[in-house]
C-alpha cells in the first residue's frame, strides 16, 4: 500500500506523491523480493476547506474529482515535487451545493489533491524499474474510465502515448508486446503516419524472427547507411523484398497497398485459385506484377477493400494499418 502519505484531518497535501511511493518500495525490498510486491496505488483523492471547515481530507474517488473539476470551473496544476495533480475549486453562493460525506458543502475555496494520468503514469514506471510483481488499487470503481487503458498499457512496457485513442490500439499493444513494431520514441507510435518501405520491411523481418545480418552482398545502393540497412539486406536475402529499378529501394517512400500485399504474399506463398478479380480497380493488366497477391491475400480474407468494392492499391497505407493487418495475419 503506496497511499494516504496525507489523510483526514492532517494537512493538505498529495495522497501518493512520487517519491513517498518510491521510498515505500525501497523499504519493502529490503524485506521481500520484487517479483513479491504488489504495488498498490490510489483510485482517489482528498479534499480540504481552505478556511479551516469540513471537510479536512475526506476521500473522494478520482471519478468524483473530475466532476467536481468541470462543474465549478476547477483549476489544475501538477506539483512537480510529488509529481502530484492538484486542483483549486470554488463553490460560489448560487452554485448547488454537492454532498461530501453525507454533507453539503459551503460556498468557498476547495483544495483538491488527487491523481491522474500522468500521476499513475509515473508510479507504474516504478513496476518495471523495481521488477516487481504488480499493482493493485484502492479500489474498483473509483477510477476514470480510461484509467485501464494506459494502465493496460504500461504494464506491458507499452508507453505510447497516441495510440490510446486509435482503432487499432489493441493490435498496436499486440504487436509492440511481440516485438514486431518499435515507435519513433518511447512516448509516440504514430498511428496513424505513413508507412515507409525501410519500415515495412523491418516490420516483416521482425515477425519472421530472422537473423539481422549486413549481408552487404544483398544491398541497395541507396540504402547503405539506413536506420533499417540491416532489416532491409535480410528482407532481401530472403526474398522478402525487391527494389524498385536500377538495384535502388528508395527506403524512404510511402509503401502503398499493392507493394504490401505483393511483400506479405513473398512470406505466405499464396496462389491465385481462378485468378478471379478481387476488386474493380485491380486488374491483370493494370496491375500486373501486385496481381496475383491481391487476389491471393483477398481470397484467403486477410485484405480488404473499401465498401465501393475498390482496392486502391496505389493508396499509402498507414503504420496503424499495416499493424493491423500483421496481427491479422498472424494472429498475435
Amino acid at each position: 500500500m503506496a497511499y494516504d502519505e496525507s489523510y483526514e484531518t492532517g494537512p493538505a497535501g498529495p495522497v501518493a506523491g512520487l517519491p513517498f511511493v518510491e521510498k515505500s518500495i525501497l523499504y519493502a525490498l529490503n524485506l521481500v523480493p520484487g517479483e513479491k510486491i504488489v504495488l498498490g496505488l490510489p483510485f482517489y483523492g482528498r479534499i480540504w476547506s481552505n478556511s479551516g471547515g469540513y471537510p479536512q481530507g475526506y476521500g473522494i474517488s478520482n471519478e468524483r474529482i473530475e466532476q467536481f473539476i468541470s462543474t465549478y470551473g476547477g483549476r489544475v496544476v501538477f506539483d512537480k515535487a510529488s509529481q502530484s495533480p492538484k486542483a483549486t475549486v470554488t463553490i460560489k453562493p448560487w452554485d448547488t451545493k454537492p454532498l461530501v460525506g453525507g454533507k453539503a458543502l459551503a460556498p468557498g475555496t476547495y483544495t483538491i489533491w488527487f491523481e491522474n494520468e500522468f500521476s499513475l503514469k509515473g508510479k507504474l514506471s516504478l513496476v518495471e524499474k523495481y521488477n516487481l510483481k504488480g499493482t493493485g488499487s484502492w479500489s474498483l470503481g473509483q477510477e476514470q474510465a480510461e484509467t485501464w487503458d494506459y494502465y493496460k498499457y504500461w504494464l506491458n512496457g507499452c508507453a505510447f502515448e497516441d495510440i490510446r485513442h486509435s482503432w487499432a490500439k489493441e493490435q498496436i499493444l499486440q504487436a509492440y508486446v511481440k516485438g514486431w513494431i518499435t515507435g519513433f520514441s518511447k512516448e509516440s507510435f504514430m498511428p496513424e503516419k505513413t508507412l515507409t518501405r525501410a519500415q515495412a520491411a523491418a516490420m516483416l523481418v521482425r515477425i519472421m524472427n530472422l537473423d539481422v545480418r549486413k549481408h552487404s552482398e544483398y544491398a541497395f545502393d541507396d540504402s547503405k547507411g539506413c536506420w533499417a540497412e540491416e532489416y532491409i539486406n535480410t528482407a532481401r536475402k530472403h526474398g522478402l523484398v525487391s527494389g524498385v529499378e536500377n538495384n535502388l529501394f528508395k527506403p524512404d517512400s510511402p509503401i502503398s497497398r499493392q507493394e504490401v500485399a505483393v511483400m506479405l504474399n513473398n512470406i505466405l506463398g499464396y496462389s491465385a485459385q481462378g485468378s478471379v478479380p478481387a476488386f474493380s480497380d485491380v486488374s491483370q493488366t493494370g496491375n500486373s506484377w501486385s496481381y496475383e497477391a491481391i487476389c491471393a491475400l483477398s481470397q484467403k480474407g486477410l485484405i480488404t477493400g473499401y465498401p465501393d468494392m475498390t482496392f486502391r492499391p496505389e493508396y499509402h497505407i498507414t503504420r496503424a494499418e499495416m499493424t493491423a493487418l500483421l496481427t491479422r495475419v498472424y494472429g498475435a
